[in-house]
């Protein structure tokens, strides 16, 4: 039945695989059409062909399901290492903030023990001409 494949591929524009499927497609309805004792003329009709285009759809379809699976696993994997990688990522902000909190008290706290220093300056300063004033 190499030639009913052929002529398939030809006239459809169908891959040989897709042409195997087919086969095996009109296979099943006209046997689901005729009585049972019919189906052995269309086994013999098709030939080989047909039980082969049997065997190359259950292959395909046994490897589509193997194919999703494993994509299934691969996205669930990759789901959970981003959750992982999000979950280090907001760790690590949390600490950095807190850390970047923390300095900046230390430097406010030394900005304004300089900002009194400067201001007691400043008073002396101030304070120390008007003491010389009053002495004149």
């Amino acid at each position: 039945m190499q030639e009913l494949i052929q002529a398939l591929v030809a006239k459809a524009g169908v891959t040989e695989e897709q042409a195997k499927k087919s086969i095996a497609t009109v296979k099943e309805f006209i046997q689901a059409k005729l009585p049972p004792m019919m189906h052995g003329v269309i086994d013999n009709f098709l030939g080989s062909a047909a039980a082969h285009a049997d065997d190359v759809v259950d292959a395909t379809e046994k490897k589509e399901e193997d194919f999703i699976s494993k994509a299934k696993n691969a996205a669930s994997q990759a789901g959970d290492k981003i959750e992982d990688f999000a979950a280090d990522a907001k760790d690590k902000a949390t600490e950095f903030a807190k850390q970047a909190g923390d300095k900046m008290g230390e430097w406010a706290g030394k900005a304004e023990d300089m900002a009194e220093d400067a201001i007691d300056k400043l008073k002396g300063m101030f304070n120390g001409d008007k003491k010389e004033e009053e002495k004149k």
